[in-house]
């Protein structure tokens, strides 16, 4: 699936069976042995990206522990990554719309993990954690809208657009913790059971 990957990077999503071959070093009749056609070859491809680019995400909002970092270093690995491939970003829009829905599989378990923490943090301040899925996946459709604007338009420099949609995040986050008569201060490190206790 790597070769097939580099071979979007490089041609884009018009990318043929020959080209994803020549990076792969093999032959067209080499892959048809294990896909029946081009469309379940970049499937495949999508799918394994898509794995990829939550990994991605994931591992950058387990490797920070303050509210605050985790938000902009979540956005900023997630824009760093567009900004870098476009094409491959492209690409995974292109298959969605055909049905295989890529991006939505990545919607959903970045939604699903950020709604864990949520959960977590929402319990542990000891308020009400329904809205924990509601805020998940506004935040992801928050983040996933902006970004395919941004990788077309590009008018605002990265560090800008990640500051500005960290600053999004937070109001929303804030505003409801403060209607709820409670704080959480961003630059304060998660206890460790409140950041292991999420849902993976």
């Amino acid at each position: 699936m790597a070769a097939g990957v580099r071979a979007v990077d490089e041609y884009g999503t018009d990318v043929g069976v020959h080209q994803i071959a020549r990076s792969a070093h093999v032959s067209r009749t080499v892959l048809y042995r294990y896909f029946r056609d081009k469309d379940d070859l970049t499937q495949a491809m999508a799918a394994s990206l898509s794995n990829e680019i939550v990994e991605l995400i994931v591992t950058a909002l387990e490797a920070e522990v303050s509210p605050g970092r985790m938000i902009l270093a979540t956005v900023n690995a997630i824009a760093e990554w567009v900004e870098t491939h476009p094409r491959l970003y492209q690409f995974l829009r292109v298959r969605s719309s055909s049905g295989s829905q890529p991006l939505e599989n990545i919607e959903a378990s970045v939604a699903a993990k950020l709604a864990g923490l949520l959960n977590a943090i929402l319990s542990w301040l000891g308020a009400e954690p329904v809205i924990s899925q509601i805020a998940a996946h506004a935040i992801v459709g928050l983040v996933e809208n902006t970004l395919t604007w941004w990788v077309v338009d590009q008018s605002v420099p990265r560090d800008e657009l990640c500051n500005t949609l960290y600053e999004f995040i937070w109001d929303a986050i804030s505003g409801y913790l403060t209607r709820a008569g409670l704080s959480l201060d961003l630059a304060m490190p998660l206890p460790d059971e409140v950041r292991n206790s999420e849902t993976t």
